[in-house]
């Protein structure tokens, strides 16, 4: 696990190191999330998945589940059980 200090800018912007960037396949124009914790502040990268009218709850969750597999290379402790798990509680995140 990396640990790098960066300075902030008069803007409040930071350079997310090369390093970093690299691990994990961030390019310009990607979104990070900002998540408050108790340590402090965690910056991760974010994806928007964009409802369409007409888009069946059906096709939206094989959609999420099917990036959540894709994910899977980065967590190899979880099954696919539980990637199906944490895809119906994101929906149901989603629904609220």
């Amino acid at each position: 696990m990396l640990n790098l200090t960066v300075r902030v800018q008069e803007r409040g912007q930071v350079t997310i190191p090369q390093k970093i960037r690299e691990k994990w396949q961030l390019q310009k124009g990607d979104l990070v999330a900002f998540v408050e914790t108790e340590e402090g502040v965690l910056i991760k990268p974010a994806e928007v998945v964009l409802v369409q009218q007409g888009v069946t709850s059906e096709a939206l969750r094989e959609e999420l589940f099917a990036r959540a597999l894709a994910l899977q290379n980065r967590f190899d402790d979880l099954t696919a059980g539980e990637v199906d798990s944490l895809v119906n509680e994101a929906i149901e995140w989603a629904r609220q």
